[in-house]
């Protein structure tokens, strides 16, 4: 029998077709939720799911013992993470949608070109492009797959510029790196920094250099005062870090209205020695609107 800590290698779709049973379980809770839009319900499916497969791995290991519970709740707790990441990536974009020629033309000669410009479109000429394609969640989950998951505009950027009041700007996770293009074209000082495990962030639409980093890595060797972030992975672990490093004063953080889809929303929650706040100018500034997306502003008091 294997041992519960070889299903966190296991794809979704192997689980699945290894133990339909256990998925026809977590396939009606996740239903249930979806039905009803109970979205915080789902957020907290996942980090139970998460807590639970921490959990029997350290039992698995202390016991020395594989019971048919034991990898009962394994497999389970490993699916509903995933399947619930995998409906995170698919928010904007639900299958099945068949675009026209012309929006499909739309989308990728005049969407996708315009991301590799200068400086990030702005929100009259992302709107009016977007104006085009009727089939918005189409779109969307094009551009999750090419690894945008939010399109930060010229004025976004520029309000970071400005919030940033001349302070060198530490981007992480940055993935293509279009939110630290945007602040370079405002003449803002940024180092974009990334670990490049998604294999699309290794070919970058923008101007702007990535470094390949983790987070953990450089926020120890930049000491930054000024940290900005698009879309972090759901349940990730390393903004923990952002709030434990002495130097870091703000931190901007683009995430999901929809606390399951992206960002560490418990370590959001525990900070004690920042204020956070979130500005609906700011966010309107964000495309695609239909993400549902927020950047919320961290301040050391």
């Amino acid at each position: 029998m294997a041992h519960p800590s070889d299903y966190s290698s296991k794809s979704l779709q192997d689980l699945c077709r290894d133990y339909p049973g256990i998925w026809s379980g977590v396939l009606l809770d996740l239903k249930s939720c979806v039905d009803s839009k109970n979205y915080e319900r789902l957020h907290t499916l996942r980090d139970s799911a998460i807590k639970a497969s921490q959990r029997l791995r350290q039992d698995s290991v202390a016991t020395n013992s594989l019971t048919t519970d034991l990898v009962h709740d394994a497999v389970k707790a490993r699916m509903t993470e995933l399947a619930i990441n995998q409906f995170a990536q698919v928010l904007g974009g639900r299958v099945g949608e068949k675009p026209s020629l012309f929006e499909k033309a739309v989308f990728w000669l005049w969407l996708v070109r315009s991301l590799y410009r200068t400086a990030p479109p702005t929100c009259e000429q992302f709107d009016r492009i977007w104006f085009k394609v009727r089939h918005k969640s189409w779109a969307c989950s094009q551009l999750q797959a090419l690894g945008y998951w939010s399109i930060p505009t010229t004025e976004f950027c520029q309000r970071i510029v400005a919030q940033s009041l001349g302070r060198p700007i530490l981007e992480i996770a940055a993935g293509h790196g279009l939110l630290a293009k945007g602040i370079l074209s405002n003449q803002g000082n940024v180092t974009a920094t990334d670990n490049f495990t998604w294999a699309s962030s290794q070919t970058s639409a923008s101007n702007a250099k990535v470094i390949k980093l983790n987070a953990e890595d450089a926020l120890e060797a930049y000491k930054p005062s000024f940290v900005v972030c698009s879309w972090p992975p759901p349940g990730n672990t390393f903004e923990e870090k952002v709030f434990l490093t002495p130097s870091v004063q703000t931190y901007i953080v683009i995430v999901s209205k929809h606390k399951f889809a992206s960002g560490n929303w418990n370590t959001y929650q525990q900070q004690s020695q920042f204020v956070c706040t979130s500005s609906e100018p700011l966010n309107s500034l964000l495309r695609p609107k239909e993400l549902d997306q927020q950047a919320l502003i961290f301040r050391r008091k």
